[in-house]
């Protein structure tokens, strides 16, 4: 077979394709049983193929009887616990879970009699093809051509070759042929003389995709092992289907979810089941859905098709009851937040926003599929985007969504009415040019700190901050720290899990910032983690060994519970601190040189900025915080304005001076009463209100 160099390549959707897998594999798969359990095989399976390969050629030079040991060493035999107390050569891939002479044998594709000169032949094989690569093609065809060999197949030959030439050649296995096919448009038998032509396909990917080989995050394997890695989770964990772009529709629960949705960018699902349904096999999701009274049992099948069958570049339409809320795209894989409201989601870039009454019956089902015709119908009844759009379904697209480019995929853009660093300064009050500056500090160090006395806006700034800066393609939530925040919630940790039949498991579980930065890896644009209040955790705790990498972005490092971790480039951290609950120098000082500090302390201008519009007279009360902060006379306890930021301050500002600032300033004044009296709403009200009276 000749290989076509054209179709080989991995351009345009082929690409698309196999980044968004790959980063999707490289971010789950090594965190978990099955994936440790491979990359710790790789390594033993290349050092026992070596160890076994000298000691086959030792006795060969000795004029030894190698049958026996060509079959026990040359050929993959299934890692089982049997095989564990053999001296035979294991790998993750046999061809069968049996001794492979008694199946050749029992097959009657090798005759008993015949072992002697064909385990010769092996060795020849093996010899010729792994001391010079370019002899491949002939080592192949004659070895074909001996008589009753025909089981010796693709399969049977390339792992061995492959552990011992992981440089030369790639692990041939059906999961990898189904992928090189897809991917090139090739195909390949299991022929052995198809091994070539497979192989050389094989190796065109890789040096196609070399920069996504190279990703620090990725495990630190050969690119033949990385690639074969990735196809055992393509095929056997995450049962691969060529991606073709469907459309799907989920009824959401409340306004408040909604909210919540459109705001964090992502979809949820409800189901009985409080743990990640991706870390479950086939087996132990139809054991359990079994044991499930009938509703349950279906809201747990829709979990599953959820968790495995919506994937990146679907769109997602979601309504509540007869109402049509709002589309866009699915850009991520699954992923569970233990303990959240919505703890089973997936990613979602908003396109359209707005409402739409739709006729018929059946939309309160909570998921549903729809036709590329039908969903293109009802995305077209919502206020199209601000920039065109491309339409991810397979129907003819409206004037509204016309394609741009070659893929027929969404785009990864912001939402309408993009929000960005100016929309922060006229929401904030703050001069552009400073709102630019933070910006730039946050983009330059990958993570910075407001921090500020209370009432200073830290919180409200930092959220705005991370809206603008996510704003092209990317995505950002916030955490909360308290003091009993832990490494478990926020790395990696055991967590229970409750079952259907009452019991507990105990797996291993990302925590929130390695599942943060798993999303973030399928995403192109900016992703912002807002660590609100980040001083009130234990840090060096939180952060552990991970503290590192927010100096050494490049890296990757081992984890206490297994794998490997990298923070992905396009992640940045915004934190708060409130300086009168714990000075910054009680900040771990190895974690306090990693973050930007960004002071904020009360800015009277952006109070008179604000009420220039309400028209609120608010001289009078700039006039007295100043003077109580000096009188407060330390700038981590200074009296910020966001008290004061309200439409109705003419109103409710006797209510908030007495019973907001006045029990902040009794503590401050605790030992100064007479001081304290100067401060209450009586001695202030003439100062502060326009109109005193009343």
């Amino acid at each position: 077979m000749t290989l076509s160099i054209s179709a080989a390549s991995l351009v345009g959707e082929r690409r698309t394709e196999f980044a968004l897998r790959f980063r999707e594999c490289v971010a789950s798969y090594p965190f978990t049983p099955r994936g440790e359990g491979l990359l710790a095989a790789y390594p033993r399976e290349h050092a026992e193929a070596r160890q076994h390969y000298d000691a086959l050629l030792a006795l060969e030079r000795r004029d030894a009887d190698i049958t026996d040991a060509a079959i026990r060493w040359l050929l993959p035999h299934a890692d089982t616990p049997a095989n564990r107390t053999r001296d035979v050569w294991r790998s993750h891939a046999p061809t069968t879970a049996s001794d492979p002479r008694a199946w050749l044998t029992g097959k009657g594709w090798v005759r008993a009699e015949e072992w002697p000169r064909v385990a010769a032949a092996l060795l020849r094989f093996v010899r010729r093809a792994t001391n010079d690569p370019a002899q491949l093609a002939a080592a192949c065809q004659d070895f074909a051509a001996l008589p009753d060999v025909r089981g010796f197949q693709m399969g049977m030959l390339a792992p061995i070759l492959q552990a011992l030439r992981p440089d030369a050649y790639c692990l041939l296995t059906g999961a990898t042929r189904t992928v090189i096919q897809h991917l090139t448009g090739e195909r390949f038998t299991a022929k052995l003389t198809d091994l070539p032509a497979a192989n050389a396909a094989a190796w065109a990917i890789i040096r196609d995709a070399r920069d996504l080989f190279a990703d620090p995050h990725a495990p630190a394997l050969t690119a033949s092992d990385l690639f074969d890695f990735f196809c055992q989770w393509l095929i056997t964990t995450k049962r691969w289907q060529p991606l073709t772009p469907r459309a799907w529709r989920l009824a959401v629960a409340d306004d408040d979810r909604w909210a919540t949705w459109r705001r964090e960018g992502y979809i949820a699902l409800d189901a009985p089941y409080g743990g990640d349904v991706t870390t479950l096999t086939a087996a132990e999701y139809a054991e359990r859905r079994a044991a499930l009274p009938p509703p349950a049992r279906a809201a747990f099948a829709r979990l599953w098709g959820f968790a495995h069958d919506l994937h990146e570049r679907d769109a997602a339409l979601v309504n509540q009851g007869r109402t049509l809320l709002g589309s866009g795209t699915i850009t991520g894989p699954y992923y569970h937040v233990a303990g959240a409201r919505d703890a089973h989601r997936l990613p979602v870039q908003w396109e359209r926003l707005g409402t739409h009454e739709m006729a018929g019956t059946g939309w309160r089902t909570p998921l549903t599929k729809l036709t590329p015709e039908v969903a293109a119908a009802l995305i077209d009844t919502l206020p199209a985007p601000a920039s065109s759009r491309t339409t991810p379904l397979g129907a003819p697209a409206s004037a509204a969504m016309v394609r741009e480019g070659p893929a027929p995929y969404v785009t990864a853009s912001p939402v309408p009415d993009r929000y960005d660093l100016a929309d922060c300064a006229a929401e904030t009050g703050l001069d552009l040019a400073q709102v630019e500056r933070y910006g730039q500090a946050i983009t330059r160090k990958g993570q910075a700190i407001l921090a500020g006395p209370p009432g200073t806006g830290k919180t409200f700034l930092a959220e705005r901050l991370a809206r603008a800066l996510s704003a092209d393609g990317g995505f950002w939530e916030m955490v909360q720290f308290h003091p009993a925040y832990s490494y478990e919630d926020f790395i990696q940790g055991i967590r229970p899990q409750s079952l259907p039949d009452g019991g507990l498991s105990y797996p291993l579980l990302p925590g929130r910032f390695l599942d943060f930065c798993a999303r973030a890896r399928t995403h192109t644009g900016r992703c912002m983690l807002v660590i609100d209040e980040i001083n009130r955790a234990n840090l060096a705790s939180v952060f552990g060994e991970v503290m590192a990498l927010l100096e050494y972005r490049d890296h990757a490092i081992p984890l206490a519970g297994g794998g490997s971790f990298g923070i992905p480039a396009n992640v940045a951290l915004i934190g708060t601190m409130n300086t009168a609950d714990r000075s910054i120098a009680l900040v771990d000082h190895a974690l306090r040189r990693r973050f930007a500090f960004i002071e904020l302390g009360p800015n009277y201008e952006t109070l008179r900025r604000f009420h220039a519009r309400t028209g609120f007279a608010v001289a009078g009360l700039v006039g007295t915080l100043q003077r109580l902060n000096a009188a407060i006379a330390d700038a981590h306890y200074a009296l910020g304005i966001s008290y004061f930021l309200r439409d109705d301050l003419a109103t409710t500002l006797p209510d908030i001076w007495q019973m907001e600032v006045e029990p902040y300033l009794a503590e401050l004044f605790f030992d100064r009463p007479a001081e304290m009296e100067a401060w209450r709403w009586a001695s202030v009200r003439a100062r502060v209100l326009p109109n005193p009276r009343g």
